[in-house]
This record gives C-alpha cells, sequence and structure tokens, in this order.
C-alpha cells in the first residue's frame, strides 16, 4: 500500500498557500538560528511597544490583534528553538537553540509581567466591540496574566521575572542530564536468555566478551519484557528508571523548590494549585477529586489482574510471595502469551516501520479527506521527512517526521509544534521526535505491536495540530492542556480495531494480512494489564501532585515509594530514583498536573462511543469529530465542543467499563 497523493503535475497547478510567511527552513548552523530567534523577538518586542502606545480607546484591532502578534512571535522564535535543542545532530546548534528557549521564555515572562500590557487589555473588557471569540480570547489571556502575578507590586513582579528564569534553566537542566546520562552496561550473553535473536545480532561483543546494554528504552525493554534471568530484568529495569541519577535529584529539588517560591509571589498556596488555573479540571482540588474516582474505577481490577501476575511468577520461582519492579512488563507478557497465546515477537513480523507509518497516513487520509505530499524539504538530519498536508489542492500545513534515536537526541515519544497556524497569516507546522527502531538492511525495522499504537498516538497529536491551525488568533490554537491528550488517546482506537489492523498489519516478507485469529488474540492479550498500568499512571499522576503541592521541599524517594506501593501495590527495590528520569517533571504542561493522561483518557473513551466500531474508517462521524472538536482548538472551552458532540456533559461511564472489562 503506498501514500495516497494527487499527481505531482496536478498538484503544481493546484497547490495554493494559505500563509504569508513562507514554510520554515531548519537552520543549517548555529548563527542563523540566533539570527532567526532573535528577529522573532525583536518583532515581539516592537509589537508590544505598538501595544502600550496606544492613546484612546482600545480596539481589537489595535490591542488584541496586536498582543496575539505579540504571541505569535515568540513562539516563532522558542518553537523551532525547542526542535533544535531536543533533536539537532550539532552540538553548537543545539547550545543556542537552548539560550534561544531561555530567551524566549524570559521574554513571554517579561511580557506577562508587563503592567502595561494587562492595562490594555484589561481596558477591553467593556467594549461593545467584542464578538463571542474575541470575549474569550480575552478573558482567557487577562485570566493567565492574573495567574503569572501580573497584579502584584513592582518588586514582587521582579522576584516572579527571577524565578521563572530560573526554573527555564532548571527545567533545561534536568532534561539535559537524562539525554547525558545516557550509559551502557555490560551483560553476560548468557544473561540474556530468551531475548529476541535479532536484538542480539544488532549488539556486538566487547573485548570481555559482554553484550553493553545503553538505558535506552528500545535496549531495555526487549531484556525487561522476554529475558528469562530475573537478576537480569531486574539490573536492566534499575538502569533504566535512574537515567539522570544522581544529577537530577538535585535539579528537581530546586526546580521545585524555584516553582512553590513562584506560586508564593503569584498568590497561590502552591504551584499545583497555580498551574491548574487555565485547564478543565479547574483546581488542585478537582484534580484530587478526579483522581480519586480513577482510583476507584481501577483497583478492583487491578488487584485481580496482580493475583494472576503473581501466580505467574510462582510457576517460575514456588517461594515467589510478591511481585517486583521488574515483573510487572514481564510477566504481563507472559500471561499475554499463555492465557491468549499471544506472542509479541511472532508479531513483530506484521508491523514493519513502513506498513505501520502508511497505514496511519492511509487511515488518515480515509476518514479525514487529507493527503501526505512528500517533499524535499531542508531537514535537520538526513533521516527526517517532511510533508505537506494537503485537502483538496490546498496545502493546510507541514509535518515532519525525526523517528529513529540518534546521540544527543531526546530519548521519548513527543510532538512539537513548530508554527502555530493563524488564519490567512502562517500555517501550522510541527513535527514528531521519536525514538523507533530503525530499518536497517534487511531488517525492516519491525516494531512490537505496543510501539505502532504509540505511532497512532502521536499522530493524533500532529493531526490536531494541523486541523486546529486555521484560527484567528495564534493562542487560541490549544484547547486547555488537560483535553490535549485526548484526540492522540482517541486515534490509538484505531489501531486496536481488528478490521483497520487487517488492513495495515502485513508480514513483512509475505506481505500476508495478519491472522484474523492472531488479530483476535491479540486485542485481548492487549488489554490484559491496562489496569495495573492504568494503576502506574496514577502514581505517576499522584507523584507529579504531590511533588507541587508541598511546601518546595518534598522528600523525592519516600514520596515515590510510599505512593508506589499504594497504587502498583508493590516495593520499589533500594536504589530506585525514577523521578529523576520522569521527563514530564520537566514540562510547563505536566508538572503538577499529569493526571491530564487520565483525564484525557477518560475523555477520549467517552468520545469513542459516537463511532461506529464496525467502520471506524467511515469519514461520516470523522467529518463531524474533526468539524466540532478538532478544528475548534482553543476557540471555545473544551467541556462545550466536547458536550456539543456528544450531546451531553463527558462522564466516565466509558472510562470505568473499560477498565473493568476483563
Amino acid at each position: 500500500m503506498t501514500i495516497r497523493a494527487l499527481p505531482l503535475l496536478l498538484l503544481s497547478l493546484c497547490l495554493c498557500r494559505a500563509d504569508v510567511l513562507s514554510p520554515w527552513a531548519p537552520p543549517g548552523n548555529a548563527a542563523s538560528l540566533e539570527t532567526e530567534s532573535r528577529a522573532a523577538y525583536q518583532n515581539a518586542r516592537a509589537a508590544r511597544d505598538r501595544l502600550v502606545a496606544v492613546q484612546g480607546t482600545h480596539t481589537i484591532a489595535n490591542t488584541l490583534d496586536v498582543y496575539d502578534e505579540i504571541s505569535r512571535f515568540i513562539a516563532l522564535g522558542l518553537n523551532p528553538a525547542a526542535v533544535m535543542k531536543d533533536s539537532s545532530p550539532d552540538a553548537s546548534i543545539r547550545e543556542t537553540a537552548t539560550k534561544a528557549v531561555q530567551e524566549g521564555s524570559a521574554l513571554r515572562s517579561e511580557i506577562m509581567l508587563d503592567m502595561r500590557v494587562y492595562q490594555a487589555l484589561a481596558a477591553l473588557e467593556g467594549s461593545t466591540e467584542l464578538d463571542s471569540l474575541s470575549r474569550h480570547y480575552l478573558t482567557r489571556a487577562l485570566r493567565l496574566f492574573r495567574t503569572t502575578g501580573v497584579n502584584q507590586n513592582q518588586e514582587t513582579r521582579y522576584k516572579i521575572a527571577a524565578a521563572r528564569d530560573e526554573i527555564v534553566k532548571l527545567e533545561e537542566e534536568f532534561n539535559r542530564n537524562i539525554i547525558q546520562g545516557l550509559s551502557r552496561i555490560p551483560f553476560r550473553p548468557s544473561e540474556l536468555d530468551g531475548v529476541p535473536s535479532d536484538y542480539l545480532k544488532s549488539h556486538k561483543l566487547d573485548a570481555d566478551g559482554n553484550i553493553l546494554v545503553s538505558n535506552d528504552r528500545e535496549d531495555i525493554e526487549p531484556i525487561t519484557f522476554y529475558g528469562t534471568n530475573a537478576d537480569a530484568r531486574r539490573k536492566a529495569t534499575l538502569h533504566f528508571v535512574n537515567r539522570g541519577y544522581p544529577a537530577n535529584s538535585q535539579t528537581l529539588a530546586k526546580l521545585i523548590d524555584a516553582r512553590h517560591r513562584l506560586a508564593i509571589l503569584c498568590g497561590f498556596p502552591n504551584y499545583a494549585e497555580m498551574t491548574m488555573q487555565d485547564r478543565m479540571a479547574a483546581s488542585e482540588a478537582g484534580q484530587r477529586e478526579f483522581l480519586k474516582q480513577a482510583d476507584l474505577a481501577s483497583k478492583e481490577a487491578a488487584e485481580a489482574e496482580k493475583r494472576v501476575l503473581l501466580e505467574a511468577k510462582r510457576k517460575e520461582i514456588s517461594s515467589a510471595t510478591s511481585l517486583e519492579l521488574s515483573d510487572v512488563q514481564h510477566y504481563i507478557r507472559v500471561i499475554r502469551d499463555q492465557r491468549y497465546h499471544f506472542n509479541e515477537q511472532e508479531a513483530r513480523a506484521y508491523f514493519p516501520y513502513a506498513r505501520v507509518k502508511e497505514s496511519v497516513f492511509e487511515a488518515s487520509s480515509r476518514m479525514f479527506g487529507i493527503t501526505f505530499l512528500p517533499l524535499k524539504a531542508p531537514v535537520w538530519h538526513p533521516s527526517v521527512e517532511a510533508y505537506d498536508v494537503v485537502e483538496k489542492g490546498v496545502v493546510l500545513g507541514r509535518i515532519y517526521l525525526d523517528m529513529f534515536p540518534r546521540p544527543n537526541k531526546y530519548q521519548h515519544f513527543a510532538t512539537y509544534r513548530i508554527r502555530q497556524g493563524v488564519a490567512g497569516k502562517q500555517l501550522p507546522e510541527g513535527a514528531l521526535i521519536c525514538n523507533f527502531t530503525a530499518p536497517n538492511g534487511d531488517d525492516p525495522g519491525l516494531m512490537t505491536p505496543s510501539m505502532a499504537q504509540t505511532f497512532f498516538h502521536e499522530f493524533g497529536h500532529l493531526l490536531h495540530g494541523i486541523f486546529s491551525g486555521s484560527q484567528k488568533y495564534a493562542d487560541l490554537n490549544r484547547p486547555e492542556t488537560d483535553f490535549i491528550e485526548a484526540p492522540s488517546q482517541l486515534l490509538e482506537e484505531w489501531y486496536k480495531n481488528p478490521k483497520v489492523l487487517r488492513g495495515f498489519a502485513k508480514h513483512y516478507k509475505t506481505n500476508q494480512p495478519i491472522p484474523a485469529d492472531m488479530v483476535e488474540r491479540m486485542v485481548k492479550a492487549e488489554h490484559f494489564g491496562e489496569a495495573v498500568l492504568t494503576r502506574r499512571q496514577l502514581w505517576l499522576a499522584n507523584l507529579a501532585l504531590e511533588y507541587e503541592a508541598g511546601d518546595g521541599k518534598p522528600d523525592q524517594d519516600k514520596i515515590a515509594s510510599d505512593l508506589f506501593a499504594k497504587f502498583v501495590g508493590i516495593d520499589l527495590p533500594p536504589g530506585t530514583h525514577q523521578q529523576a528520569s520522569f521527563s514530564h517533571l520537566s514540562s510547563t504542561n505536566y508538572a503538577g498536573a499529569y493526571y491530564t493522561y487520565q483525564w484525557s483518557l477518560a475523555i477520549a473513551k467517552d468520545l469513542f462511543t459516537k463511532f461506529d466500531d464496525a467502520d471506524l474508517l467511515d469519514p461520516g462521524p470523522a467529518k463531524r469529530y474533526r468539524e466540532i472538536v478538532l478544528n475548534t482548538g482553543g476557540s471555545q472551552p473544551a467541556a462545550e465542543f466536547v458536550e456539543k458532540f456528544l450531546g451531553r456533559p463527558f462522564n466516565l461511564k466509558a472510562y470505568q467499563a473499560w477498565l473493568q472489562a476483563n
């Protein structure tokens, strides 16, 4: 199956761009990146100067539109720099990009603490000129200003600005420590019994006859999932979860303390409350209530799964009385194999990277009527691919796929917004920064089914960014931050659907579709363990909350251990410091608010009730979903467009039913 595309001649005649600015081009060197980011920030400052110079009546044109220009120009400098910081192979570009991110973040803080800007916007509040969209935007902007402490006295605002600068630098340091924490430890080949043969072949023996294993996820998971040696799994697990340790213990302590000081300066009791002001859950109490309900919904099902896991362990180790951290994923895999006769290694043959990519494109094309046009555009690494997203001859936006690991690159899976789309001014552009196994010679880069699911998930973010990128205001591209995971989690349902799956999962050698009975076994098998894994997500959510809800000086290891015992129900082994590698703790969107994943998942499960499981590629429901939900971005509160799509307010019934389905 090939990516759907219009004939090139037709495209050359009918493609038209709705943007004023030309597409983004990755900087060729550090100097050009610095020039571009500084120009963007200078434009932002110039727009700020125009805004505060307004005399007489404040209008949408001379105030709100100009304020949005400020935001758009800051993003033009900051967003591309963030991509380069995390993915450029050039150390000088990464270093310059880091400084550009810090400068952009400092400028954003400076604007948000500028009383003149706030007063100009506040002068519009009573204007009869405001329509519903501009009023929504103004209300949201003023709420954000008040959250960031603009109403405090000048001395306090100086302290707020200093605290924000400190936080940005510490967040960068935290992520840098994880990236630079890449290390390798030796394993004897005999320790790796059960590990897939292609993994062993890809690792050469060192001079001492050892296999050196890095703490990258792609290196660790084959051992923790398939290795039959319990000591090796334990060693590999600690090697992975302690990435960033010990450096990040100190960095995280400083970061949490700085956030707490910031919250107090801004008039909030703690950072957890401060970060909830522009979210659907609205408050720390709202977050806690949701986590309580998620706890109740998942606990019974998780306990039942754990009993099955412990019994599986006892078949191998008769004296076992409890599960360990390194047991969970391993015995989930064992049960999926034994109970449902589903072997992930056998299934990998049906998930070569190229087929998964094409299937994601094809499913998106059929549902939403779009085409992905490959481009020979400038990229920052030879492995990066660029595509224009086209609908009826009109380019909606551009996407980049940076999908394979390399040194000094961000080590997880994430979507980056390069440019915010603004109607008539610029098209949205985004990038996937991922770490899938790269095809290499005769190796087509076979993916586990869970990795294929991750591809669908991240692509959901990318599509959301493109579809929401035609707003009047740049700052209305994104809805509340605790909704942003819902579209990506919803798209995972297409991967899980047997009909869709058989359409794209084909053997990399024979091109035969994945057998129907294997699909049935896979879907059932993959659901086993969901409750236990949800409890782990609730652990992380409560961990992120408790770190930011106290006095700024949490006992990191004790809180992590106590919460893990409560939610996962097993003890963390001595020497575990998983928070040191928990990259979301350094993210503005997730610090104190990692509950977002489960909140969004509950919404996604509810949204899915409006699709026909028998024909998920039917463009009818997808068109309605795109028009009501995806296209809306942040131009209205998420609760409103979700209610419009569902015909009622969202609830947790579908989420609860999914957890308790075993």
